[in-house]
């Protein structure tokens, strides 16, 4: 993919923010990864499969996710930018609801590592009134946040779908099928027909979705390069 010409910044923008929101889907993914990714932890118990995961995965895939998550917001500005002419109101609809989900979306990630060391000190200790008590609190509080961010990924994919679908975006109808929310569910898909792949994936969530989704976005913009104009 060849870099496009500086002249126009408007391309720039569009070229530089899916590059940056593609390198945070990439990152975090990989930040993700680390925190949870557990050989057959899909058939065990709640938090269970914490116990396999050492506290040196904990450290790095909470610090990897920390540092990137922050570009994911060059990446829905970036679709923002391909969405935008002549949609510039559902545009914004989608840059701030994606914002907002990245914000809310940080909180419950970066609650993981703590998480992961609640479980495994239930396990050192063995099982205690306390440490049944700060799962159920974790549970209450913080995977509620993990709905939230599904329902407000809904919503995205559905502005995304009705601003493709009205036209005068970057990108072919088809594209309403790589909505956010459908790719994000691409892991969970292949894991139920391909296990041996799919356990690899899960871990990732939503960032292995996004991750093709600003691939695609870049690929499809690239036409557009030459004459890429965004209406003040």
């Amino acid at each position: 993919m060849s870099i496009p010409e500086k002249q126009n910044p408007r391309v720039a923008n569009l070229y530089y923010s899916g590059i940056i929101g593609l390198a945070g889907a990439i990152m975090v993914g990989i930040g993700e990864f680390i925190l949870h990714y557990s050989a057959g932890a899909y058939g065990s118990k709640g938090f269970d499969f914490f116990q396999q995961i050492a506290d040196w995965r904990l450290t790095y895939g909470y610090f990897i996710v920390l540092v990137f998550t922050p570009l994911y917001i060059m990446g829905y500005w970036h679709l923002y930018l391909a969405l935008c002419p002549k949609n510039k109101a559902l545009a914004r609809v989608l840059f701030f609801t994606g914002g907002f989900a990245i914000v809310v979306g940080s909180i419950w990630i970066g609650s993981r590592a703590i998480l992961g060391a609640i479980v495994k000190s239930g396990q050192e200790v063995g099982s205690s009134l306390e440490i049944d008590y700060l799962l159920t609190f974790y549970e209450g509080h913080y995977e509620v946040i993990w709905t939230l961010v599904t329902a407000v990924g809904l919503l995205i994919s559905i502005v995304f779908i009705i601003i493709i679908l009205r036209g005068h975006s970057l990108y072919p109808r088809w594209m309403i099928y790589c909505n956010p929310l459908l790719l994000a569910t691409l892991p969970y898909q292949i894991n139920y027909i391909l296990p041996a792949v799919g356990q690899y994936l899960v871990p990732m969530g939503f960032n292995f979705g996004h991750t093709i989704l600003f691939s695609l976005s870049l690929w499809l913009s690239r036409p557009h390069w030459g004459n890429f104009n965004v209406e003040k």
